[in-house]
C-alpha cells in the first residue's frame, strides 16, 4: 500500500514538473533587441498615443535632480498634464530661492529661480510666474511666462521708497502710482502659492 502511494506521489510530481518552464507560442520576429536601432520615445508621446498611463514623474524628477535635504512640490504651472516641480527650503531665508523644473521631450528642464522665503506664486495652467521680493530700499514684482519650456520676462514692477516719497516703474520706466496698481489688479484673486508658505 505504501509503494502505491510513493508511486503516485511521484507521478503527480511528475506531471506538475513537466509543466514548469513551459512557455507560449509568441511570435518574436517583429521584436527589435538591438539597442541602436531602439528609438527614445518621450513621455509626451506615450501618453498621446495611449500606451502609458500614471507616469512617476517623481522618479523622472529625481533621478536627474539631487534635492538634498530641501523640500519638493508638484504643481501645474501650464496646460499639459505634466506637473512642474518646485525645490525650496524652509523658507525662514530672505535668499531661499523657489527652483522651478518640468520635463520637456523627456527631459528634466530647469526653468529658474524665484521668489524669496522659500515661497513663489503662479497661475495655474496659465504659465504665469508671479515673484516678490523687497529690500530696504526697494519693492520688487516680476511676472514671468513659460510658453514651450522657455520663461520669458512679461513684466518687471518696482517701488522705490525714497526720502522724497514712494517712486513706481514698469519696466524700468517711471510710471504713475494707478498704472502701476491697475497692473497688479490684472493677477488679483487669480494666485496660488507653492513653497514654503504653502
Amino acid at each position: 500500500m505504501m509503494k502505491k502511494k510513493a508511486i503516485f506521489a511521484v507521478l503527480i510530481i511528475g506531471v506538475l514538473l513537466s509543466g514548469c518552464g513551459k512557455t507560449s507560442a509568441v511570435d518574436t520576429s517583429t521584436i527589435d533587441n538591438d539597442d541602436s536601432v531602439r528609438k527614445e520615445i518621450s513621455i509626451e508621446q506615450l501618453e498621446a498615443s495611449g500606451k502609458y498611463s500614471g507616469i512617476n514623474y517623481e522618479s523622472i524628477y529625481l533621478k536627474t535632480i539631487d534635492v538634498g535635504s530641501r523640500n519638493y512640490s508638484y504643481f501645474n504651472l501650464d496646460e499639459d498634464d505634466i506637473p512642474e516641480l518646485a525645490v525650496f527650503g524652509d523658507g525662514v531665508a530672505h535668499n531661499d530661492l523657489v527652483n522651478v523644473y518640468t520635463i520637456m521631450e523627456g527631459d528634466v528642464k530647469e526653468l529658474g529661480q524665484y521668489g524669496q522665503y522659500g515661497t513663489v506664486q503662479y497661475i495655474k495652467q496659465e504659465g504665469i510666474i508671479y515673484e516678490e521680493y523687497d529690500s530696504a530700499e526697494s519693492f520688487y514684482t516680476n511676472i514671468y511666462k513659460m510658453q514651450d519650456g522657455d520663461v520669458t520676462t512679461v513684466n518687471n514692477l518696482q517701488m522705490d521708497y525714497g526720502e522724497d516719497g514712494i517712486a513706481y516703474f514698469i519696466d524700468s520706466h517711471s510710471a504713475d502710482e494707478s498704472d502701476y496698481r491697475e497692473m497688479l489688479t490684472e493677477y488679483d484673486g487669480k494666485l496660488e502659492t507653492v513653497g514654503a508658505g504653502k
